[in-house]
């Protein structure tokens, strides 16, 4: 048998948890960053308009090129 603390309940209720926290602490790590970087995209395009509105369509331009927003951990490490 490959893992004999499961064979108990309670070992196994610890374990079924424990993943389930794995997973929840996840979530934040790859819903998160997508959100900020269109929040800080439509910040930049707000300023941009209030500096110079004829810059707004050079903006839109420039994110509608950008393959994608915001860094995943991969690219952090």
């Amino acid at each position: 048998m490959g893992d004999r603390k499961l064979l108990t309940s309670d070992a196994a209720l610890r374990t079924m948890v424990s993943d389930a926290d794995d997973v929840r602490d996840l979530i934040p790590r790859t819903l998160f960053p997508p959100v900020a970087s269109s929040l800080v995209f439509l910040a930049v395009l707000i300023a941009a308009w209030a500096l110079d509105p004829a810059t707004l369509p050079v903006f839109l331009a420039l994110g509608a090129l950008t393959p994608g927003r915001g860094a995943s951990s991969s690219d952090l490490e």
